[in-house]
């Protein structure tokens, strides 16, 4: 189930526009601008429930989405069916903006609902395109959206970085270790659960439940669900 609807009152502009001008890509403009942009841009919402697929690949995709509420997971399958997770968005965070900007028609990817959803839709053409009036705002819109990009960019390298690495334990521990920096503490909590881990680092779940048992039995990392801990980054990082 899916509801769509277009901005269509002072009160639910102003709600949608609280709750974007905390998203990176409307970073540096104003509550009352951002009102004003959003009716420029023509955003439209939609609600889905948990499990929905927003997209699917081999759609037809001509809008990014912005999440206002829930997660989505942004997944891919091999010819074998095999399912491998690209990401995973949280609030106030986009979604399909490398497939239109590349100007790819088809979705090859897949995006769904890991909960229930509110999103956000905006014609990428008119993000792109300075409006009608010219407003100041849409040039600073466009910086946000290329900082987006290159920032995402290096994220997605990042994956390849892992996925290069060939032994199993070799690449958790690439991966725990740069979880450690980004959090900036041996105890840090990870985005996914088990299952979406090992699709993220595209290893059989059960042999990577097994190696971070081993892990800890060697009294190199502790966890609980997503809650890891490192007691010594040096030792975990010679293996």
């Amino acid at each position: 189930m899916q509801n769509r609807n277009d901005i269509h009152s002072t009160g639910q502009l102003k709600q949608a526009a609280a709750i974007l001008s905390k998203a990176p890509l409307f970073d540096g403009i104003l509550r009352e601008e951002l009102e004003s942009l959003l009716l420029c841009l023509g955003a439209s919402f939609r609600t889905y429930v948990k499990g929905q697929y927003l997209i699917s690949a081999g759609d037809t995709v001509s809008s990014i989405g912005i999440v206002m509420s829930g997660i989505v997971d942004v997944v891919k399958e091999d010819v074998l069916g095999r399912r491998s997770i690209v990401n995973k968005i949280g609030p106030l965070e986009m979604f399909a903006e490398a497939i239109v900007c590349a100007g790819i028609t088809v979705s090859p990817v897949s995006v769904q609902s890991l909960s229930d959803l509110r999103i956000c839709y905006i014609d990428y053409g008119k993000i792109v395109r300075s409006c009608s009036s010219a407003c100041g705002f849409h040039s600073r819109l466009i910086q946000n959206m290329l900082h987006i990009l290159a920032l995402k960019a290096i994220i997605f390298n990042k994956k390849l970085d892992y996925l290069l690495i060939k032994g199993m334990r070799e690449r958790l521990t690439a991966y725990l270790l740069d979880q450690s920096d980004k959090s900036k503490s041996l105890e840090f909590k990870i985005p996914f659960n088990r299952e979406e881990m090992a699709d993220f680092l595209a290893v059989d779940r059960s042999a990577m439940s097994r190696e971070l048992g081993k892990m800890r039995r060697e009294g190199l990392i502790d966890f609980n669900k997503s809650r890891f801990v490192i007691f010594d980054k040096e030792k975990l990082s010679q293996g």
